[in-house]
């Protein structure tokens, strides 16, 4: 699925078949420069990233009749918007999304209702997600976070007042502090990706204390404890692949 648009499966333009996504289930190209060691062999090894994913999705379109095969290439085309749209991929009966938009679309007349087509996609994370998984969490009672991706995946945390005197989240790396009377019938939502705090919904990323640690969840095993001091609330992380 590209969205809501099916890409394998019949919907009121024809049966569509994908016969192949590349780029999907390999990782992305690594990126990162390389410096010569002088006098000695060899480089230095530096970090190196991934870069963005970009799916190539060839199929085939059985369509009801030349028209609505006309029109199922005008939908595949305006089916990624420029702002990104979901990409899910069900293989053997689990599925994996990532946010994608349109890059490109080639097509061919096989017959008049029978179009080849090749779609292409760029997902500017390289990561893919899977299942998301929730872990509650009552004040002062550590509970222990995992996923089950294969790539390090960043949590986002909620929590539920009555919150007077702010709120403190305790992890591996340390300590992610929130200033403040926070209400007492008000909620706070920690993303640990970008480090925004939002109150009720709104961005107060200003309550966040000096004390303000991230943390990345490796996937498996040793799981990452998280706690509380006051409030209710939970953990939630998705299964990250690469």
């Amino acid at each position: 699925m590209l969205g809501t648009q099916t890409l394998h499966g019949v919907d009121r333009f024809g049966e569509w078949f994908t016969t192949g996504v590349e780029g999907w289930a390999e990782p992305p190209a690594p990126k990162g420069n390389e410096v010569e060691r002088e006098q000695a062999d060899g480089d230095y090894f530096l970090p190196s990233f991934y870069s963005a994913r970009t799916p190539t999705i060839d199929g085939t379109l059985l369509g009801a009749s030349h028209a609505l095969a006309l029109d199922a290439m005008v939908a595949l085309n305006s089916a990624a918007a420029l702002g990104g749209v979901t990409l899910s991929v069900m293989e053997g009966g689990v599925t994996r999304w990532a946010l994608a938009r349109y890059a490109g679309l080639d097509y061919t007349w096989v017959t008049h209702e029978k179009v080849r087509f090749q779609l292409r996609l760029k997902c500017p994370k390289p990561q893919k997600y899977g299942e998301r998984r929730t872990f509650d969490m009552t004040p002062s009672t550590p509970v222990q976070v995992i996923h089950r991706g294969n790539y390090k995946a960043s949590p986002v945390v909620q929590i539920n007042g009555p919150l007077t005197g702010g709120v403190t989240i305790t992890h591996p790396s340390g300590q992610f502090v929130v200033l403040g009377d926070l209400g007492v019938g008000g909620w706070v939502r920690v993303d640990m990706a970008t480090g925004r705090l939002k109150l009720n919904g709104n961005d107060r990323s200003d309550l966040i204390g000096a004390s303000a640690r991230l943390h990345q969840i490796t996937p498996g095993l040793p799981a990452s404890q998280f706690s509380i001091n006051r409030g209710v609330g939970y953990v939630e992380v998705l299964d990250t692949f690469i």
